[in-house]
C-alpha cells in the first residue's frame, strides 16, 4: 500500500524551525527598511528578536547596512 505516514512540513527540530522563522522575520525587516517602511521594519525586527536570541539579532542588525535607518533606535534598546 505504500508509506502513509505524515511527513513533517519542516523537517528537523522545532528549534530549527524557530530559527528559520526568526531569519525570515529579520529579512522582512531588511526589505521593509529598504522600502522606507520603517515602522514595519521595526515590527519585523522585534518579531525576530522575540523568536531568537535578542542580543544576537541586535548585533547583526547594527552591522547590517540594510537596517541603517533603524540603527539609532536599535542602539537605544540597551542589553535586551
Amino acid at each position: 500500500m505504500g508509506d502513509r505516514r505524515i511527513k513533517p512540513l519542516f523537517p528537523g527540530s522545532p528549534r530549527r524551525l524557530v530559527i528559520r522563522v526568526a531569519n525570515a522575520a529579520y529579512n522582512l525587516a531588511c526589505y521593509q527598511s529598504q522600502l522606507g517602511a520603517l515602522e514595519g521594519a521595526w515590527r519585523w525586527l522585534g518579531y525576530a528578536m522575540d523568536k531568537a536570541d535578542p542580543k544576537e539579532i541586535k548585533l547583526k542588525a547594527l552591522d547590517d547596512p540594510h537596517l541603517e535607518p533603524l540603527w539609532r533606535r536599535i542602539g537605544e534598546l540597551g542589553d535586551k
